[in-house]
Parts: structure tokens; sequence; C-alpha cells
């Protein structure tokens, strides 16, 4: 299978350089990635983790594909944490919008080239009016040719507990539709004809379109779980397979703390799950590494990028090496 996600050596933080100025705060920044992370002329997008550090009070981000006319800047949770993925233009260039300075890094961890497409404007994919709380078979087939997986971001407009999102593979069993903390994207297998299942609590969620998958990647139609056992608190090991893992994260409860994170990184990003998010993480040799605050947080692996076999792996390797 020709591999077309890709880490980088180490994550690279761009906020500190490429947006050094007040001026660059409250606006849509361009930002060159060739230039700031090092990603190759070939890449298609980037897989970016954004950390929002302020403890005060939540705060508008956006990014975007550098000449989208897309204007998707909601609010991130307090203190919290998620990852995502979104296309760059042929010179290797997105935009960015922070609503203040000194609030969030974000940090580039890997890149697609072809096999990986995004558009240049997201569409709109969003159940019709009145279909909520319910599973609505979504067709992408127009939007998304040949894909067997799509990126799609979503956005809620307050902070209510009711505003539950789900995502799915259709003909999945899958229930996972808990609570967006406003704004997160999210990573899911579609069938042979391209439809996806999409669930919203009420009128206030939407779902966008900004990318898919037709080679380089393996999705489930339901999900592993892959949630971690006491003792809670700590980095522990999960068996997934290479690349990079496409984990779903949830939790009823907010906040709880979580992270997920490459096998062996000392990186140590705990902060809050808002309560759904998809984690987007480098493989290493077989596993990745998770913290969960309790066992309220629930870990899903939903598909691999590039997935290879790796001799000698087995699910009951990895529970030998956890740090009991």
């Amino acid at each position: 299978m020709a591999q077309t996600f890709f880490p980088l050596p180490a994550p690279v933080e761009i906020v500190a350089a490429g947006m050094p100025n007040p001026g660059d705060f409250n606006v849509w920044k361009e930002l060159d990635l060739q230039t700031l992370a090092g990603i190759p002329s070939t890449a298609t997008g980037v897989i970016f983790h954004v950390e929002h550090y302020y403890l005060g009070a939540e705060t508008k981000f956006g990014i975007r594909k550098t000449g989208s006319t897309d204007d998707i800047d909601l609010s991130v949770c307090r203190d919290s944490h998620f990852w995502g993925m979104v296309g760059v233009n042929t010179s290797g260039h997105v935009d960015v919008f922070i609503k203040y300075q000194d609030r969030f890094f974000i940090y580039i961890v890997g890149y697609t080239i072809a096999g990986v497409t995004f558009r240049t404007n997201s569409v709109d994919i969003s159940p019709g009016f009145g279909l909520t709380d319910t599973w609505v078979d979504t067709d992408l087939s127009s939007y998304a040719p040949g894909a067997i997986g799509v990126i799609v971001e979503i956005g809620t407009a307050g902070l209510a507990v009711g505003l539950g999102a789900g995502i799915r593979m259709h003909g999945s069993t899958d229930e996972r539709r808990e609570r967006v903390c406003n704004h997160c994207w999210a990573i899911i297998g579609c069938d042979a004809n391209q439809h996806i299942d999409l669930n919203k609590y009420n009128e206030n969620v939407w779902f966008y379109l900004v990318g898919y998958i037709t080679i380089g990647a393996v999705f489930l139609v339901n999900a592993d779980d892959v949630s971690l056992t006491a003792p809670f608190a700590q980095w522990k090991d999960i068996a997934v397979a290479n690349v990079f893992a496409f984990v779903e994260c949830v939790s009823p409860v907010l906040p709880q703390n979580f992270g997920i994170r490459k096998d062996g990184s000392s990186e140590n990003i705990t902060r809050d799950l808002a309560t759904h998010a998809w984690a987007i993480v480098e493989v290493s040799s077989g596993f990745i590494e998770g913290y969960a605050q309790d066992s309220t947080v629930d870990f899903f692996t939903v598909g691999y990028g590039s997935f290879m076999t790796t001799p000698g792996f087995s699910r009951a390797h990895a529970l030998s090496r956890e740090e009991l």
C-alpha cells in the first residue's frame, strides 16, 4: 500500500515564529509551512495539533488552505487540545485565525501527499433542518470521488451541554455522540459508495467536508476500543498499527484531562478533552501512548494511516508493556 501520511522528525510549533506581532491576531494570517515547518513541496496538506493553554475563557480559532474563502473561526474551550488536518496551497501555505495573542500553540506533526486531497473551500454537509438526534446517511460521492475516508471540520454555536455530534462510517453500529466544545476536526472512513453517517443534537451543530483519502489508509467499520485501565493519570502503551493512528477520544464528563502521543515521546500535553476529539498520532513500532485522567475517558481507533503489518504485533503484547 502506498504511503500518504508522513510524520515530521519532531513536531514544529509555528505560532511563535509565524505570528510574532499583535497585528497577526484577529485576522486571517498566511503562514508558509515549507519555511516554518519544513514540509516538502509535494505536500497536499498537514496534520496539526492545537494546544489552547489559556485558562481564562474560550478563544476563537480557525485554519484553512490559503486561497480559501472559508470564514470558519469558532471558539475553542479553555485549557484544551485537539488535532486536525488542513490542505496547503501549491506553495505550502495555510491561513490561521487566532482571536488573541498568547493563547495557542500550533504544532505541525506531519503532512500528506497525493492520495489525500483537500478542497480549497469546504462543503457544508450538515444534515438538513429537523434531522436532529438521529444518524443520517450522507452521500459524499460527488465531493469525494473514490474516497475511503474523509476529513471533516465540526463546529457548534456554543458551549451548551446539548451540542453533541457524531460521525461514523455508513454501516457502523458505533454510537459515540459526545458534545463538541465548539470546534474540532474528525477523520473517519466511508463505505464503498462514499457514504458516512452524521448525527447532530440540534441545529447549532455543523459539519464541513475539508478533504478525503483515496489511498494509504485503512478504516474500520466499527472502531476498536483501546481505552486504558487503572491505574489512571499516567502514560500507558496502546497497541495500534503503523504509521499514523486515528483515535477518537470521548468522555461524558467535562473537564477531563487526556493525551495521545508517539510511543517513547517526552511530550506531556494532557489538557482537557472537552468531551470529543480525534487524535492523529505517529506510531512507533506498533504503539502509541495514551493518558486518561480516569475511567470516564475512552479511546477508539477508527483507522490507520499507511497501514503496515508489524512482525510480532499483538494486542496481548501491548498489554504486557503497560506501565502498571
